[in-house]
């Protein structure tokens, strides 16, 4: 694991900006970024994963969205796409939601 941080703006007592690198025991890496400087993203908390068949990302400003690229669909519909996750069709939607209501909003 390697870190570095920085301060932009002088007369602060934290870091700015920070960034680590991670290597994990099954041999993937990982990168975690934070910065007080997201401009007109109050609340961007993004989690991605790529991997051989393709990538996920979620992100706390749209919680009822997970977006989605498969390695393995057929070329002409390859790309990402942004999937409703919690619809009415959702194994916990009876215990938490109802259709139509979104999380955090």
């Amino acid at each position: 694991m390697n870190a570095m941080t920085t301060y932009l703006r002088s007369g602060r007592d934290v870091d700015d900006a920070a960034r680590a690198n991670g290597h994990f025991a099954n041999g993937s890496i990982g990168s975690f970024e934070a910065s007080r400087y997201g401009v007109r993203l109050p609340n961007r908390n993004t989690l991605r994963s790529n991997g051989s068949g393709g990538m996920l990302r979620f992100n706390l400003e749209d919680m009822n969205r997970l977006a989605v690229l498969r390695r393995y669909e057929t070329p002409n519909l390859q790309g990402e796409r942004s999937l409703l996750i919690t619809g009415p069709d959702h194994p916990y939607s009876e215990n938490f939601w109802k259709p139509g209501h979104t999380i955090g909003l």
